[in-house]
């Protein structure tokens, strides 16, 4: 339970940073760079626990690669979107997701979602993999999920690569949806390929 209850609070509060800097007005500190923060700090507070997937197309490259079981593929499912949507009730009561981000309208969207997500995946697999020490996995992983956004933002979308966030963004539509996934997805399995060690030790235990 409390590996549930750790996704959804991660996520929750990634979600909620998001949308309070989306919705609520300019501040200093860019939301890419907000939204790796988080992420890495998590990373290292819950990742042990859980490991810290936070994002939906995490888990379901996991669930692809068989990583994790099925049924706690989707409890972690279930606890992050329930993260983003608690998010978004709590902003929209804080009044500060006034100015959400309007809905996505075209499938370039959707690829320029992918391939940030495509390039987060290495960063992830390097920690997942243990290619990366304990110490710089959360500084591995935020930096990862920073470059990922800057580039989907660069190709046209809102650069939030998390299904889970894009629905307290209030841009939950397919291609926010289906882009980060799969990505993700693919880049974790090609990941995987590239080091070519299934049978290695892994972050995420039962």
């Amino acid at each position: 339970m409390k590996k549930y209850i750790s996704e959804l609070i991660g996520t929750f509060i990634l979600s909620l940073v998001v949308a309070l800097a989306v919705g609520g007005g300019a501040f200093s500190i860019p939301i890419p760079v907000l939204a790796a923060l988080v992420v890495g700090i998590f990373v290292y507070a819950v990742g042990t626990i859980s490991g810290a997937h936070l994002n939906p197309a995490v888990t379901v490259a996991m669930l692809a690669t068989k990583e994790i079981p099925g049924k706690q593929g989707l409890a972690y499912l279930a606890s992050q979107f329930l993260g983003g949507a608690f998010a978004l009730i709590v902003a929209g009561l804080l009044d500060a997701n006034t100015n959400l981000l309007p809905t996505s309208v075209s499938m370039m969207s959707g690829v320029a979602e992918a391939l940030g997500a495509f390039v987060f995946s290495f960063g992830v697999g390097a920690v997942y993999y243990k290619k990366v020490t304990s110490s710089g996995s959360g500084i591995v992983v935020a930096l990862s999920l920073l470059v990922g956004i800057s580039m989907a933002g660069l190709l046209g979308s809102y650069g939030i690569i998390n299904p889970a966030v894009a629905l307290a963004s209030g841009v939950f539509d397919m291609f926010y949806l289906l882009g980060p996934i799969i990505g993700f997805t693919v880049g974790f399995m090609i990941y995987k390929w590239l080091i070519d060690s299934p049978n290695i030790q892994v972050q995420v235990t039962e």
